[in-house]
């Protein structure tokens, strides 16, 4: 898609980041975030992605781009899940299963890793970054390059035996959270092949003088009408249905607001989401649940509610949606599992409530809707600490330290 000439004189390192998705997601707006603060004079990115060309060329701006054809990795069979819980040879599952991602890697991941290898040897690559997990096919490259491997974790992965064998081939490790730490500890990774390096966000976008006014016009708010909402992908895990059973009951408390779900649905969850949908109908509350779909204005959106809610019911990696809403200086009510932990000083940077608890996620956000000077002083607090924390510059001189130590450059 795009080029750039490689430099036979430079000093500089030539970075090859393995993008293994063609969905939108945090992993890959926070790939943007880190290319725009890497330092373009030490290291030069290039980027291997199924991505779209539109998509790319709004993401990753002046990124040598090689579009590849990533396969995602073979589920659980029905059978093998029948096999293990009806007959209890849960080994013949186990067996099925190893076998199907066996043929996976040898079938996909391995002519991939040759043409990886092929863009890398033209790129003169010296470091393979993956930028959402294990994918075997950048590991195997970057072996047959002989050139260092760094996974950057963004969650935990699954401690599967092929998982463990692949982790263990990587170089070094980034997790995006002490909580996806202690996972990839817990596989056997050694804690000095570890570095904690926390998502970012850019502050010149997710700010708190994003201009609101358009999308309130769209979304026809009334003046004094109060808004919250939760921000992802349609997923079970991210508690969108917790968020609607919570919202009855802040309705009942608060007749004057409206809850707001933004994000998009995968085709894997199209089912979850017309379930949800089913839900809302069947509560009566078809009218005051807004499903904006996917956006691009998400920052006016934050800024545009008056409480920014994270409702997943397991443990978050991180919580890029949390720093987002803090950065625009709205108090937020997050699950206490996981990333949010690291993120959220109870009563001073937002609230923390148990996951899967409808009743108490109900009760912060009344408090917060019905508390304006609480309200304000946590949006406050919470705008102050991201800026402290999560900017993207920081993140990018933390992940320039990790590339330093491993090509031994000053």
């Amino acid at each position: 898609m795009n080029s750039m000439r490689y430099n036979k004189g430079s000093n500089s390192k030539h970075i090859l980041y393995v993008v293994p998705t063609s969905t939108f997601g945090g992993a890959s707006s926070s790939l943007s975030n880190l290319l725009r603060g890497l330092d373009k004079k030490r290291f030069v990115p290039h980027l291997a992605t199924s991505h779209t060309y539109e998509f790319v060329r709004r993401m990753f701006p002046e990124t040598d781009v090689m579009h590849l054809p990533f396969k995602r990795p073979p589920r659980r069979s029905q059978t093998a899940g029948l096999v293990s819980r009806w007959s209890g040879f849960s080994r013949v599952g186990h067996f099925l299963s190893i076998c199907k991602h066996l043929w996976w890697i040898w079938s996909s991941q391995v002519p991939l890793a040759r043409k990886l290898k092929h863009l890398g040897k033209q790129h003169h690559i010296e470091l393979v970054h993956l930028n959402n997990g294990l994918t075997p096919a950048g590991i195997l490259a970057a072996r047959m390059l002989k050139v260092p491997c760094v996974v950057h974790y963004r969650a935990s992965p699954w401690p599967s035996v092929l998982n463990r064998f692949f982790a263990h081939l990587a170089s070094h490790s980034i997790a995006v959270s002490k909580t996806v730490r202690r996972d990839l500890i817990s596989m056997g990774i050694p804690p000095a092949k570890i570095s904690v390096i926390y998502d970012a966000l850019d502050p010149g976008k997710f700010n708190d003088q994003v201009d609101i006014a358009g999308v309130r016009a769209e979304f026809k708010c009334r003046p004094k009408e109060l808004l919250f909402g939760l921000f992802g992908r349609i997923v079970p895990w991210k508690g969108p249905l917790e968020f609607v059973k919570s919202a009855v009951q802040v309705f009942r408390q608060i007749p004057n607001s409206r809850a707001f779900i933004v994000g998009d649905v995968s085709d894997d969850d199209i089912s979850y989401f017309r379930q949800l949908k089913s839900v809302v109908s069947e509560l009566g509350i078809k009218d005051k649940v807004v499903f904006t779909g996917y956006r691009t204005d998400i920052p006016a959106l934050m800024a545009m509610m008056d409480v920014v809610v994270h409702a997943s019911i397991e443990p978050e990696p991180f919580g890029m949606v949390l720093i987002e809403s803090m950065a625009v200086g709205k108090p937020v009510v997050a699950t206490a599992a996981g990333g949010p932990l690291e993120i959220v000083k109870h009563g001073e940077t937002g609230l923390l409530i148990p996951c899967r608890n409808t009743s108490a996620m109900a009760d912060a956000i009344v408090r917060l809707l019905s508390d304006s000077k609480l309200a304000h002083r946590i949006g406050v607090n919470a705008r102050d600490f991201v800026l402290r924390k999560f900017t993207y510059e920081d993140h990018a001189r933390q992940v320039e330290h990790v590339y330093q130590k491993l090509l031994n450059i000053t």
